[in-house]
């Protein structure tokens, strides 16, 4: 999958997985010892993320149901936890994408 920023015409990632049931979303991105350039982690449902057991930091993009950005953490460290009530998903990518790509709160998000 490919994740657009409509609103700059960026791309977030050019090849995001999705977290969609039970086991993918509890797992998340635990396991793994770093998240490569160009990647993302699609989670959905989520309103609520945690870096807790990983040991890099990660930018954390949540987005309503209108596939609005209302909320950004940029470079969350390992052994913490955000949440966003009205997220309906959240887009995890490396360190550093969010403003490479110049994405901010407001921002329409197209996943292709």
């Amino acid at each position: 999958m490919i994740i657009k920023n409509i609103s700059k015409k960026t791309a977030i990632a050019t090849e995001a997985k999705i977290a969609d049931n039970f086991i993918t979303r509890l797992k998340g991105l635990l396991g793994s010892d770093h998240l490569e350039e160009g990647r993302a982690l699609i989670i959905r449902p989520c309103n609520g993320v945690h870096t807790i057991g990983m040991n890099y930091s990660i930018d954390v993009i949540f987005i309503d149901k209108n596939d609005k950005v209302i909320k950004i953490v940029v470079d969350m460290p390992s052994r913490k936890i955000s949440t966003c009530s009205n997220a309906s998903y959240v887009i995890e990518t490396p360190s550093g994408v969010v403003s490479m790509t110049n994405t901010t709160i407001g921002d329409i998000i197209s996943i292709l």
